[in-house]
């Protein structure tokens, strides 16, 4: 049912918004992590895909356009449920077996790379003059604490979730071609 929401989403036949609404009233809160966890693998995985589809709503952006609530939200829970598979604490809990984290992670993965850096809350302006004001300190200087821009933070989150991905190998498993070789000979 929720691949055939996404169908729709694509197509243009349904509103995001509406889409989530429904999600909300009829399967489950989304924007709570520890409830999309409960899922079932393949529910999630759908569910995760369907959060995907917002940046279908609009593709060109105006200088006054203001990111839209329920994206917000579909991307943070995106980041969230990223960064809660791909964190120790999942590890040990391991309701989700790796091959499902795996299937997941990639999901979550693709789906967010549909976003612009718009959409995904990431304005390279601060992220710019965050670093530039970081670096301007001198080593002697009292290190003060920088209030972190919401960009900042989101770059950051984002920035982690790829390396814990990376540093797991979930997304690309190693394959060991000694074995092919023997084989072969």
């Amino acid at each position: 049912a929720l691949q055939s929401l996404h169908y729709f989403i694509i197509a243009q036949e349904l509103d995001f918004r509406t889409v989530l609404q429904v999600i909300r009233n009829k399967l489950v809160q989304w924007q709570n992590v520890e409830d999309l966890i409960r899922l079932d693998d393949l529910v999630l995985e759908a569910l995760v895909i369907l959060l995907g589809d917002g940046h279908i709503i609009s593709q060109e952006k105006d200088a006054d356009m203001v990111l839209p609530s329920h994206i917000m939200n579909a991307v943070n829970v995106l980041i969230e449920l990223g960064l809660f598979l791909t964190s120790e604490e999942e590890e040990e809990d391991a309701k989700l077996s790796s091959k499902s984290q795996q299937r997941i992670l990639s999901s979550i993965y693709k789906s967010l790379s549909c976003y612009s850096t718009f959409y995904l809350g990431i304005d390279a302006d601060a992220i710019r003059s965050s670093v530039a004001a970081f670096k301007g300190r001198g080593e002697g200087e009292e290190k003060e604490e920088i209030k972190e821009s919401a960009e900042v933070i989101r770059y950051k989150s984002l920035k982690t979730l790829v390396m814990n991905g990376l540093t797991r190998n979930n997304l690309f498993p190693i394959i060991d071609d000694g074995d092919e070789n023997e084989e072969n000979n």
